[in-house]
């Protein structure tokens, strides 16, 4: 079965399509050849969001499950216009318990309340969930002793955000395991660690989404570096928050340089 993977919401733009808007912040649209969708986060503004998928040809009327990452207002933002743009009740929504808790100003802008009000499948786990066939809600990521994690931190790289309900999608495909993140501030070791475990797979395929380099000590990322090396992913594409994860990896032979409107596709 085939998966299409699309990029809608990202900080950068191509000249084509012509029109798109770049955001600080993500969402990525999975659709299975047997006509499944899934929508990985909201991006920061659903005007953005709409906006693109129309411009892409993708239509967000008849999405099937919406996947929020974790609470920061750049992934899942602004879910309660796109929940009544969709205009359907009962829609699957896979998202991390904690990932209502937080207090500062980079939180997203609806709470559990607001999403029960809009009678939704509120499916709140700290478990990995499937959320289609072959396709995963990973939970949280265990942090192991000696890797890398990559929290929020301020100016003076004091840690402000462990972003504890950070989680990725884990996908069963063909060639390995396909890893949608959307920031990855469990540390991208932890995530790839995890994804084995979840799925029973060794060989990782593809890693896509926010790798979180921003404002990460130069010891952390020398060694996401060094283990995504190993790891020897055929595809492999940072975007978003991933810093100097861009450059570092962008002399990988698997490098891909995601935009707005990148769109892969994976059998699996």
């Amino acid at each position: 079965m085939r998966l299409d993977v699309t990029v809608l919401v990202e900080n950068k733009v191509d000249r084509l399509p012509y029109g798109a808007i770049g955001k600080h912040g993500l969402s990525i649209l999975l659709e299975t050849e047997d006509g499944f969708k899934i929508l990985y986060d909201t991006g920061p503004q659903w005007e953005a969001l709409v906006h693109n998928a129309l411009l892409l040809g993708k239509s967000l009327k008849d999405i099937d499950a919406i996947v929020v990452s974790h609470g920061h207002h750049d992934h899942g933002n602004d879910l309660i216009p796109i929940l009544d743009y969709i205009g359907r009740d009962g829609i699957p929504i896979f998202i991390h318990p904690l990932a209502f808790n937080r207090k500062a100003d980079i939180k997203m802008n609806s709470d559990k309340k607001d999403l029960l009000d809009m009678k939704v499948d509120l499916r709140l786990s700290y478990t990995p969930l499937l959320v289609y066939k072959g396709i995963w809600f990973s939970g949280s990521v265990p942090r192991r002793d000696g890797n890398p994690v990559h929290p929020v931190r301020n100016d003076k790289g004091e840690v402000i955000d462990e972003v504890l309900d950070d989680t990725s999608l884990y996908i069963l495909g063909e060639k390995g395991i396909i890893i949608l993140t959307g920031c990855g501030h469990s540390g991208v070791i932890n995530i790839i660690e995890h994804a084995k475990e979840v799925l029973g797979v060794d060989r990782v395929y593809a890693i896509i989404g926010g790798f979180h380099g921003i404002g990460q000590p130069k010891g952390y990322l020398e060694r996401t570096v060094s283990f995504l090396a190993s790891e020897e992913a055929e595809i492999l594409g940072p975007c978003h928050c991933s810093g100097p994860l861009v450059h570092s990896l962008s002399q990988f032979p698997g490098f891909i340089d995601v935009r707005v409107g990148t769109s892969i596709s994976f059998e699996l």
